[in-house]
């Protein structure tokens, strides 16, 4: 009976044993499986820097320009219009301005000069070919010659006929029109000619010199502006020739004083309407807009192009489509004190510094000059459609929410976690510009956590 008690004990013991072994065995298995579930983290650095989010198109490089004769009355009217110019017509006759200067002689001629004497030449502009820019505008604006008009002297021609009557040679039985008549013989010349006023009739007329007009280069400008639509022509080169004007000659107004030429580079690509509509409110408020053009052909390396305006656009698969052109603007090279080779392209904008460029996506040192750009090269479009300068940059799958949908990042220190309520400035969909709510919470530099499990994928992303 004894021996039946311990052998019921023993068994008791041992099944307290199993149970315990089992339960061990079970409670290991949980929290190994727990802690199996927990999901994988891994860290990312807090970086300072640029962000920008881009538009991407293609295009194709192509080529506009002008060249234009540009006749003395256009000069010195101001006439702007480049087809206008090109196109001059005289819209009054030599005989007309003789009637108008001896019926108007007290009131005043209101008609153009037809001729006009060089008062004042630029010896650097003659017989040259010279590289200008339309920024010499204003004070920077040179100077290239002045005329003062040629007006009848009204009082010469009266005495000259007078002088004829007394002689008999004019009978003067109707003053008025025979000295219209006497007038129109002796100085049918062909007003505005390309000719000098004949010396043989300098008797008969005298330099208005109380009226000079000046020639600039700022009117130039104009020109280009005008031609270009009046957008933005800061920064256009062009090529002034042909200039051959003496000092104290007497040139017809129809005379070709010089020559303009200029070609601008540009770009055109497409935009669909929900990316044009930023560019268009940009453009409107008169913001310049930048984009970074790869030229395919060159290896990809960059120039700069600023869109000038948007044209008509199309409609496809539920989408309207806009025509966007920018002005390719090739830097000007300049060279550091170490001999390093460089762009400048503050003569275009003063706001094109080295930090602008570079957040912009271009390596101003990768040179790339206008002669290796041939008209019908493609490129790879990228347009700054907003950007942040030095700003805290961090993963986006960095980035978690709490239950009122409030941005966080958790940094980490040692063993320790710390949540950190953020700011998004700007979101790219890989990056995000963020400023901490407590400043100086996050800085450059700091370790954060992502988490790469799937269920938390979605409130990473956002």
């Amino acid at each position: 009976m004894a021996n039946a008690k311990f052998w019921t004990k023993k068994r008791i013991i041992i099944l307290v044993v199993a149970l315990l072994v089992v339960a061990a065995i079970v409670v290991t298995a949980v929290v190994l499986g727990v802690k199996s579930s927990e999901p994988e983290t891994a860290l990312e650095t807090v970086t300072r820097g640029s962000l920008q989010r881009s538009i991407s198109s293609s295009g194709q490089i192509t080529e506009t320009g002008i060249a234009v004769d540009v006749p003395l009355y256009a000069a010195v009217n101001k006439v702007y219009d480049a087809d206008a110019i090109a196109g001059y017509r005289d819209d009054f006759s030599w005989t007309d301005f003789i009637i108008n200067s001896i019926y108007n002689s007290e009131a005043g001629n209101d008609l153009p000069a037809l001729y006009y004497e060089v008062t004042y030449v630029n010896e650097h502009f003659v017989n040259k070919n010279n590289i200008l820019n339309t920024d010499m505008t204003g004070e920077e604006s040179e100077r290239i010659f002045s005329v003062a008009p040629v007006v009848l002297d009204v009082d010469a021609v009266k005495d000259a006929y007078d002088k004829l009557v007394e002689s008999g040679v004019l009978d003067g039985e109707n003053v008025e029109e025979t000295l219209v008549a006497f007038a129109v013989s002796i100085l049918a010349e062909p007003g505005g000619s390309t000719e000098e006023l004949p010396e043989s009739l300098n008797e008969f007329f005298y330099v208005d010199e109380g009226n000079p007009v000046d020639v600039t280069t700022e009117y130039i400008s104009d020109v280009v502006t005008k031609y270009l639509g009046n957008v933005n022509a800061a920064g256009i080169d062009y090529t002034l020739s042909n200039f051959r004007l003496q000092k104290g000659s007497k040139i017809g107004v129809q005379t070709k004083v010089f020559k303009i030429d200029f070609t601008q580079v540009y770009t055109a690509f497409t935009i669909n309407e929900y990316d044009v509509a930023k560019v268009d409110e940009q453009l409107r408020n008169e913001e310049r807009v930048y984009a970074a053009l790869s030229v395919n052909a060159l290896n990809g390396r960059k120039v700069l192009a600023e869109i000038t305006k948007i044209t008509k656009g199309s409609y496809s698969a539920g989408v309207a489509y806009y025509g966007v052109v920018a002005r390719v603007i090739f830097g000007e090279e300049t060279e550091t004190e170490d001999g390093t080779k460089r762009l400048d392209f503050t003569y275009y904008d003063s706001e094109l510094n080295e930090k602008r460029i570079a957040e912009l996506g271009i390596d101003d040192s990768d040179i790339v000059r206008r002669e290796e750009v041939l008209i019908g090269y493609s490129v790879s479009v990228r347009v700054q459609q907003e950007g942040i300068a030095d700003t805290l940059i961090v993963p986006t799958k960095c980035i978690f929410y709490n239950d009122q949908n409030e941005p966080y990042v958790l940094v980490r220190e040692g063993n320790r976690e710390r949540r950190v309520a953020i700011t998004v400035t700007l979101s790219t969909g890989s990056d995000a510009a963020v400023t901490s709510e407590e400043e100086g919470a996050l800085k450059e530099g700091d370790n954060i956590v992502y988490r790469a499990d799937d269920s938390l994928l979605s409130s990473i992303l956002g």
